[in-house]
């Protein structure tokens, strides 16, 4: 109560406190007000005087977060390092702190000094710690200097001691900076023990310079399957495995990109007869009959790939060395766990990697000359000698009514060609190739170049209207004019055209480094056949 005749006025010292009412009177009355938000972690206090009389106003602060993060990793047998983060502690006058933490002693274990203080905000402080009871970790921190910035105020150490993929929680059961000013605000943690990662590269073994090999898939057999696949540098790493034994196993399928040549099976013919000398790791490529021994019938085989003739053969599949590698556990990293792979058939090593600039063309149409010299860097007359002309010639009749349609070459000599093969083409409706992979039935090898060389052949009618070919030889080809003869028929059941046209859609000498030059042909049905050019 006061005296009815007594006058009296509210103030307060803090600009964070507002009187919104009574601020002045006479006799009883009262007052009221309102607390601006705190921004600081620390609860601060102000006062309020009315009449000669001060009341206290405590505002408690923001508080500073105190986690422990999630996620933590580390392998079997190894230090977990257990980061106790807080938030910013500048200004808040903090030079103590106490705090329990429990963790699970089946997976975890203190080390004998259970904390590191070395680069956190505590590097200044005396830090105690009590760990004698498993499973409970009790620590006391204080200094003179209070703390300022934010992070890491301690690194508490842990022997990971559980199987592999076993996590366990880090909780908090108390925690005080001071003796409770400012507050803290909690978040518990997790560690998980994992396994160690398996990483390496894998390069093409037969290469003159190491050249990486991408699009490998490497499988993890274990408690948990992985699988990774290398990237544009060969690189694999395989990560998240479980405990116990491991096999690896390399794996690719396709991206022959070309590699495979009837040139491969020229190089299996001389070496068989000692013309040349193929080094082990060609050999290995070469052998793709797999019988571990190498023979005409590995050049036969890879012949008969290039036309897409099925075979017990396993040219353009992929080989690894080694073909697995087994680990007893994976509690620790493997590196340089490097594989080195052949493709199956690619004797002469000229396998190039996807995205790798594409060798240059193999082939070339003779309307398309002008545009393939402007791109070129060598003269005309350079392009001319290094290339060669190919062409149909005039088509003649045979004893059994089919019509022998010759394949012109300029002149070979000098020009190192082994092998040749080609895809064509034709009018299904005006003219018939013998649907057999047999060479008697489908080509005329008599007096040309191919005959007379010796050559092996393959041959693929494909399907009604295109037929693919390959060919090759222990000895180059010399000379220049018919190089082989196709045989037709003409079509007696179909719609057939007095012209049909013969399309080239593919050439390629040896593996392309001579350029052919092409031209289309028409062969006219009871006539002569007619060339889109007549030069060689």
């Amino acid at each position: 109560m006061t005296d009815p005749a007594c006058a009296w006025t509210a103030t307060t010292s803090a600009n964070w406190i507002q009187i919104t009412g009574g601020t002045a009177g006479t006799g009883n009355g009262g007052v009221s007000y309102t607390v601006a938000a705190n921004p600081n972690p620390a609860s601060r206090t102000g006062t309020i005087s009315v009449g000669g009389q001060s009341f206290a106003v405590t505002q408690a602060g923001t508080g500073i977060g105190v986690s422990l993060p999630a996620g933590l990793t580390a392998l079997r047998n190894s230090t977990l390092n257990v980061p106790v983060n807080v938030g910013s502690t500048t200004g808040a006058g903090i030079i103590a702190y106490d705090f329990r933490v429990t963790y699970d002693a089946e997976l975890f274990t203190p080390l004998a000094t259970p904390f590191d203080k070395t680069g956190t905000l505590s590097s200044g402080f005396e830090v105690n710690v009590n760990s004698s009871t498993p499973g409970t970790l009790v620590i006391s921190g204080f200094g003179s200097t209070p703390l300022t910035g934010m992070g890491a105020l301690l690194n508490l150490k842990f022997n990971t001691v559980g199987d592999i993929t076993e996590c366990g929680a880090f909780n908090f059961t108390a925690f005080q900076f001071n003796e409770g000013n400012p507050g803290a605000s909690t978040t518990n943690g997790q560690g998980c023990v994992v396994s160690g990662t398996i990483a390496g590269v894998v390069t093409y073994a037969n290469a003159a310079t190491q050249t990486f090999v991408p699009n490998v898939t490497l499988t993890a057999d274990g408690s948990i399957d992985v699988t990774d696949a290398t990237d544009a540098n060969g690189e694999y790493s395989l990560s998240g495995l479980g405990g116990g034994a491991y096999a690896v196993t390399p794996s690719k399928t396709g991206e022959v990109n070309g590699a495979v040549s009837a040139l491969d099976a020229s190089m299996i013919a001389q070496h068989v007869i000692n013309l040349i000398a193929l080094n082990a790791v060609q050999q290995a490529s070469a052998d793709v009959s797999g019988n571990g021994t190498l023979s005409s019938f590995d050049a036969g085989l890879i012949a008969q790939y290039v036309v897409s003739l099925p075979n017990p053969g396993n040219a353009g599949t992929w080989k690894f060395t080694p073909a697995v590698r087994n680990y007893a556990s994976v509690e620790a990293h493997q590196a340089n766990q490097d594989y080195s792979t052949i493709l199956m058939g690619d004797v002469s090593g000229n396998w190039t990697a996807p995205g790798a600039p594409p060798p240059p063309a193999s082939f070339v149409m003779a309307d398309e000359t002008a545009a393939d010299n402007a791109d070129a860097p060598q003269t005309a007359e350079s392009e001319n000698e290094n290339s060669i002309n190919v062409r149909f010639g005039r088509a003649r009749s045979g004893q059994n009514g089919e019509l022998n349609v010759p394949i012109l070459v300029s002149d070979l000599t000098g020009k190192g060609v082994y092998s040749f093969e080609f895809e064509l083409e034709y009018d299904a409706e005006s003219l018939v190739l013998e649907q057999s992979a047999e060479v008697a039935r489908l080509l005329e090898l008599t007096d040309t170049l191919g005959g007379g060389a010796n050559l092996s052949f393959a041959v693929n009618p494909l399907e009604a209207g295109k037929v693919r070919v390959s060919a090759y030889g222990v000895a180059p080809l010399n000379g220049e004019g018919v190089l082989l003869n196709l045989k037709f028929r003409p079509n007696s059941s179909g719609r057939a055209s007095r012209a049909s046209e013969l399309k080239w859609t593919n050439f390629r000498f040896n593996e392309g480094e001579r350029k052919a030059r092409l031209r289309n042909g028409t062969v006219t049905i009871g006539g002569r056949k007619k060339s889109d050019t007549d030069s060689k």
